[in-house]
């Protein structure tokens, strides 16, 4: 009896459209048996077979139909979307882009290439696909917030502004969108609204700094007199050390303060001013009448360019301590530390790319000072750069403390974007800040200088992972330094 192909082939639509996915796959498979050249039915079988999980064998069909109809489009869509899912993105990639040039608005491709693109940290060559997928699906608030994105990537916060604000406006309760046009605010130095955004950053699922007081309220900024506050650290050790200084607007607003810090902070944040209590994460806390997170308060203090607390200096080093590197650094005109290394691997700066340094340190008088706790292994190239370092003056001595007493005896110092740059502003130290060519929002856009700091200059990478023209301005400026001392 023979069998009905064409039947058999509308039955496993049917089965299809109503997510009967193992009856669906039954009738490709029946039709693909009686004739296998049916093209139809093997990339509806691979569909199925997608739905089923059986991913594997839903890629060999589609491979084939595509053997077969080279430039069929909904075939290299869903192949490269499986490939993709399967962890193969560059085979995936390649069929996007592929798919993208026969027919640019064909359904999720533009995007596709765009978000993966984005992702390999490609953002000019995203940004072209990412602006077809807007135009094409205007509502899409991830497809604006990826456009913004790609434009941020390029150091291009204005532009990136109005799709962050689009992306939050079509999704009102989606933290990452207003968090990214908190940023992008910040970045323009437009702190009153980016700070208001940023405050965001709390809902985001992998936002792991939020704390519970039950029974205690939030401070959202009302009147505070005679409340005890716990204002409490978040992120790094350079955020607790920037914004310490929001401390004492609280205590001008009559307030107590209690301030939780972290452990290896405790002893250089016992010389901040406005804190009434210091207590480091682990040890019991005192009775408090409400909470607020430290990064919170430049919004509920509500800061502008003009109002940054710039009351520096607002840490300094204990005087014993002080004393005790005095008696350990060699006796120098001019001292200069360096710091190149952070905890965030963008900001690093290679130990080799120092080498401009070895310049300054030939200058009769002027001593480079490690700032880093241990050189360990570049210590080879430490000693090639006249750079003192830091163990070869005292094997202990590691803490932040220690760091702020050898800041004392600097002139200046020159420094990645880390904690140590933060201390050294906070103790009113001269910074020469090299930053990456993607700095952090905090530095925004001003071309050498930062309200945060105000004895700091900023020396900006022009091309991203390029770090000898930045560090060969710092030197010359840290000469032209040195020479107007005299």
């Amino acid at each position: 009896m023979a069998v009905d192909v064409e039947h058999l082939f509308l039955q496993g639509i049917a089965h299809a459209d109503a997510a009967r996915h193992d009856e669906a796959e039954a009738c490709f498979a029946a039709v693909l048996a009686n004739e296998p050249g049916h093209s139809a039915a093997l990339f509806n079988r691979a569909m199925a077979l997608h739905a089923l999980g059986r991913a594997d064998e839903a890629i060999g069909a589609l491979v084939e139909v595509l053997r077969r109809h080279p430039d069929h489009h909904d075939t290299l869509f869903n192949l490269a979307a499986m490939l993709n899912a399967a962890g193969r993105r560059d085979e995936a990639l390649a069929l996007f882009v592929r798919l993208l040039a026969r027919q640019p608005d064909y359904p999720g491709v533009a995007y596709a290439v765009g978000a993966e693109l984005l992702r390999r940290d490609r953002p000019e060559q995203a940004e072209p696909c990412l602006r077809i997928a807007a135009m094409l699906d205007p509502g899409s608030a991830q497809i604006l917030n990826n456009l913004g994105a790609s434009l941020m990537a390029q150091r291009h916060a204005a532009p990136a502004e109005p799709w962050f604000a689009r992306a939050a406006t079509i999704a009102p309760t989606e933290p990452d969108y207003a968090k990214n046009l908190g940023i992008a605010q910040l970045t323009q130095g437009k702190l009153r609204p980016g700070f208001r955004n940023y405050e965001w950053r709390r809902g985001q699922p992998v936002w792991g700094w939020n704390r519970a007081y039950p029974g205690k309220p939030e401070w959202r900024g009302e009147p505070i007199e005679g409340r005890r506050i716990l204002v409490y650290f978040e992120q790094g050790l350079g955020d607790s050390l920037q914004f310490v200084r929001y401390l004492p607007l609280l205590r001008a607003m009559d307030a107590r303060t209690i301030f939780l810090c972290q452990p290896v902070l405790r002893d250089v944040l016992a010389t901040a001013p406005g804190i009434d209590m210091l207590v480091a994460d682990g040890d019991p806390l005192p009775d408090f009448d409400c909470h607020v997170s430290l990064m919170s308060l430049p919004d509920r203090c509500g800061t502008t360019l003009a109002t940054i607390p710039a009351d520096i200096p607002y840490l300094r080093a204990d005087p014993a301590l002080v004393a005790l590197w005095g008696a350990r650094l060699p006796p120098a005109r001019f001292r200069i530390g360096v710091h190149w290394q952070s905890n965030g691997p963008t900001r690093d700066i290679p130990t080799e790319a120092l080498a401009p340094l070895a310049e300054i340190a030939e200058i009769a008088g002027v001593q480079l000072v490690s700032l880093q706790p241990r050189a360990g292994a570049e210590r080879p190239l430490l000693d090639a750069f006249g750079i003192l370092p830091r163990e070869a003056l005292a094997e202990g001595g590691t803490s932040f403390a220690d760091t702020a007493a050898i800041i004392a005896h600097l002139d200046l110092a020159i420094c990645c974007d880390s904690s140590v740059t933060h201390l050294a502003g906070a103790i009113g130290l001269p910074v020469l800040l090299v930053l990456p060519w993607l700095g952090d929002w905090r530095w925004m856009q001003l071309p050498d200088s930062t309200p945060w700091y105000p004895a700091a200059r900023l020396f900006r990478s022009e091309r991203p992972d390029e770090w000898e023209a930045p560090i060969r301005a710092a030197a010359r400026a840290a000469a032209a330094i040195i020479a107007a001392r005299g």
